[in-house]
C-alpha cells in the first residue's frame, strides 16, 4: 500500500505557506522549484518544512484541507516563520523539531 503525505512548505522569498499533498514530498518540492505550478512561480524557491503521513489519498485529502484553514495555516505560518516578516528574506533551515510538533486539531 502506497503512503501518502500533506505537506507544507514555505517561500524563501516572500512570507507565504503552500499546503499540498502528494505520494513523494521532496520530489514535488523539486518539481514546484522547477516552475511546474504556475500559480506559485513567483513565490520560488520553496523550502519543505512539515509533513504528516498518511496510509490512503483520501485521507491525506481531507487533512490538506484542514490545514488550509484559516487557523490551521496561521499555525503553519508561525512555524515557517518564527521572527515574523523581517525573517522571509533569510535562508536558514528550519529545525527538524518543527516537523514534529504535533498539528492543531479543532
Amino acid at each position: 500500500m502506497q503512503e501518502y503525505y500533506v505537506y507544507a512548505a514555505r517561500s524563501l522569498k516572500y512570507k507565504y505557506v503552500y499546503i499540498g499533498h502528494t505520494n513523494c514530498p521532496y520530489r514535488r518540492i523539486g518539481q514546484h522549484n522547477n516552475g511546474s505550478t504556475p500559480s506559485i512561480r513567483g513565490k520560488l524557491p520553496l523550502e519543505l518544512f512539515y509533513t504528516e503521513k498518511f496510509s490512503s489519498r483520501k485521507e491525506a485529502v481531507e487533512r490538506e484541507k484542514e490545514l488550509k484553514k484559516s487557523h490551521n495555516r496561521e499555525w503553519l505560518r508561525k512555524i515557517a516563520y518564527p521572527g515574523g516578516v523581517a525573517e522571509c528574506s533569510m535562508r536558514h533551515q528550519i529545525s527538524d523539531l518543527a516537523c514534529r510538533i504535533s498539528p492543531p486539531y479543532p
